[in-house]
């Protein structure tokens, strides 16, 4: 187990220098050695950078920001008595007038830090991002016990909260969300097989959320949002659920297999990658097959980025770009993905990408209109097969299961760094 160390850095944010309304907790993962060897800390605020040496152990930085007023991230720059960049970090955007602590985990560029061990399940669990942090539900445990845990972590204050259990203890359980109000929660398998269970999860409710149960849910292979209030089960019989409704129906269109979704400047926009009897499909306002085939399907994985919609599969090196209706195919990776499922996710210009084996994490920076290049490829050790791969509001990754009760942080290289 790897500990973790707090940087003896506590800064404070004010509206005037009586009141501090924002305070920033900046940590790092002991093994990488930030504490000792940074001399000189650099934080950017608003675009403003403001510098600081270290003495006696401490660093000095006085701002002048107004927390009224300001929002946007936080960024942190550590660097060695030569000068050299050794470690960075960001906060997610801040929308303002915040009365609270914020945690900016600091790390070297193209990392894996082990900074928080918050959960038990070793194998099978789901996991979804939102705009917050991310969501861990079920697995199973090294005895080979399903789990009933819901796990919410919070990516600006970098602190996982134990929710409401599930009613019933499983794994594989589908996980989506809802603007951040409600989380759906679907299905999964235990020791007698598919669980034909699923609930919201209701956020609001303090202190650890609330289960409304769904009536006549089913098997599903992908949870897609594509109204304000509104999800869809994908699968060969899609459902369709709205919030806070407890009622399952069906819904017109199938779609099995691999399919994803997300919100753009209000709308939601979809993939649908289908089968061998289903075409590759998108969303925007309706379903529509695409015009060209060329998207692979078996054991593929998709995410949206900022160039459109990035497409993986096993055993190749290529990535496949879908804008609009043009699909573009480039060998970007430097050896095939492993066979079997590989996972996808994209923040901030970074689209990650791991196979099953769960031996690397390759990073590709998307720097817009296409134009993608790879820029780190990360070990795992050991191997952790089954992870859940997922994305954080500050440009990081998250990496949980696969082997170890461990959650992991993937810290992308710096965007101006390249």
């Amino acid at each position: 187990m790897t500990a973790l160390r707090f940087l003896p850095w506590l800064l404070l944010f004010s509206a005037c220098q009586t009141n501090p309304t924002l305070q920033l907790d900046i940590f790092s993962d002991e093994r990488f050695s930030v504490i000792d060897n940074t001399e000189t800390l650099i934080v950017t605020i608003s675009g403003k950078e403001y510098v600081s040496q270290k003495e006696n152990g401490q660093f000095n930085l006085e701002f002048d920001v107004d927390i009224d007023t300001f929002s946007g991230k936080i960024m942190a720059i550590a660097k060695d008595v030569s000068g050299n960049d050794i470690a960075w970090g960001q906060t997610p955007s801040i929308p303002g007038s915040l009365d609270t602590t914020l945690r900016l985990y600091l790390a070297p560029e193209g990392s894996i830090g082990t900074s928080i061990e918050s959960t038990t399940a070793t194998h099978d669990i789901g996991g979804s991002s939102n705009r917050f942090g991310a969501t861990l539900v079920g697995g199973i445990d090294d005895s080979d016990d399903y789990l009933a845990d819901v796990l919410i972590y919070n990516a600006y204050t970098h602190q996982m909260q134990l929710g409401l259990p599930l009613s019933t203890p499983r794994s594989k359980v589908l996980v989506g969300n809802v603007d951040n109000r409600a989380l759906l929660l679907w299905g999964g398998e235990n020791a007698s097989g598919t669980v034909d269970e699923a609930s919201w999860f209701d956020l609001s409710v303090e202190p650890s959320g609330s289960h409304i149960p769904l009536n006549n849910a089913g098997v599903g292979d992908s949870i897609l949002q594509l109204s304000a209030n509104g999800l869809v089960v994908g699968s060969s019989q899609s459902k369709q659920v709205t919030w806070p409704f407890a009622d399952v129906a069906a819904y017109d269109t199938a779609l099995p297999g691999v399919s994803k979704s997300v919100i753009e400047d209000g709308t939601p926009v979809a993939l649908s990658l289908g089968d061998a009897s289903e075409p590759n499909q998108t969303f925007n306002e309706e379903w529509a097959p695409l015009p060209t085939q060329s998207l692979p399907k078996t054991n593929s994985c998709i995410t949206k980025s900022t160039s459109g919609w990035v497409v993986f599969s096993e055993l190749s090196s290529e990535v496949w770009q879908l804008d609009d209706s043009d699909v573009s195919q480039t060998a970007l990776l430097p050896t095939p993905l492993d066979g079997g499922e590989c996972q996808t996710v994209s923040s901030e210009g970074n689209v990650y990408v791991t196979s099953a084996s769960g031996t690397i994490i390759d990073i590709i920076r998307d720097f817009g209109n296409g134009d993608l290049d790879h820029v780190a490829r990360l070990p795992l050790t050991p191997p952790r097969p089954g992870l859940v791969l997922l994305a954080l509001p500050n440009g990081q990754a998250m990496v949980a299961s696969g082997g170890v009760a461990e959650v992991w942080l993937v810290n992308p290289p710096r965007p101006d760094s390249e």
